[in-house]
């Protein structure tokens, strides 16, 4: 698994391993500018304190245990880190529970374990960011559910203050992606055959001809892959409220466009 993230241009700074198929915690960063330490781990939670972009904050990534008596566990241990640490906190996850009723749907709903929730956080100082974004005094953020693709948990994306990205000409890069389409080779052949001005101008034809096709045939994936991913989104919050089979199948749809895409990436 650390090999396969590493290709992805992560590493692991904080693991939990996995019990059989229960559980399991991988926390991973993907910017090399920031120190990450371990501060404290146990089976349903690992906390690090991250250091950089001129801000000291502390994160714990949880997933707690599906058994209610389990999860009294990971309160006591939440408890505990509240009374150590002065620095921000966030704390993402999972934790198999709910705060209120409209939380969930075709499931049960019980007050008291509902309570406790909510008790250990308010004992923390800790507040639901979806709700409460704008009383975060140490920097603005909030959380955003992301469409799932092949797990049935969707990914949460906390965004924390933007930071306009500087726009500057890039050089070329060949995009592997170019060569999934069938097209893409003939394109290719035409471009390098058209000249007999060397390698260097065969290049340049070849370069011109790509980024032409990038426009106007192949698209930007990137841009396919945002638009796929709200549109997925978009439908599987319908299906929320409507269990239509037609919305099922464009779902699956979706999914398998999704997928392409996301091996061309």
């Amino acid at each position: 698994m650390k090999e396969f993230w590493g290709r992805l241009g992560y590493y692991p700074v904080g693991i939990v391993d996995a019990v059989g198929h229960k559980g399991g915690i991988w926390f991973l960063s993907a910017n090399l500018k920031f120190s990450c330490k371990i501060l404290w781990a146990m089976n349903q939670c690992v906390t690090l304190e991250i250091d950089g972009g001129g801000r000291r904050w502390i994160c714990s990534a949880v997933y707690g245990s599906p058994q209610a008596t389990t999860r009294v566990e990971l309160w006591s241990h939440l408890l505990d880190i509240g009374l150590c640490i002065q620095d921000p906190w966030v704390v993402v996850g999972d934790f198999n529970d709910i705060l209120s009723v409209h939380e969930v749907k075709g499931g049960n709903y019980y007050s008291t374990r509902s309570s406790v929730f909510a008790s250990t956080l308010d004992s923390c100082g800790l507040f639901d960011l979806t709700t409460s974004g704008r009383r975060f005094t140490w920097f603005q953020a909030f959380v955003e559910v992301l469409s799932r693709s092949h797990s049935d948990h969707c990914p949460l994306l906390i965004r924390c203050q933007e930071v306009p990205i500087k726009k500057e000409n890039r050089p070329f890069r060949f995009q592997a992606a170019w060569a999934t389409h069938p097209d893409y080779k003939a394109i290719v052949q035409k471009s390098w055959n058209s000249t007999d001005f060397g390698i260097h101008r065969k290049l340049l034809g070849v370069q011109e001809a790509s980024l032409e096709f990038n426009s106007t045939v192949f698209g930007n994936i990137f841009i396919k892959k945002r638009e796929l991913e709200a549109y997925l989104n978009c439908i599987q919050q319908k299906m929320e409220a409507d269990d239509d089979p037609i919305l099922k199948h464009k779902e699956e749809e979706l999914r398998a466009e999704y997928n392409l895409v996301l091996a061309q990436e």
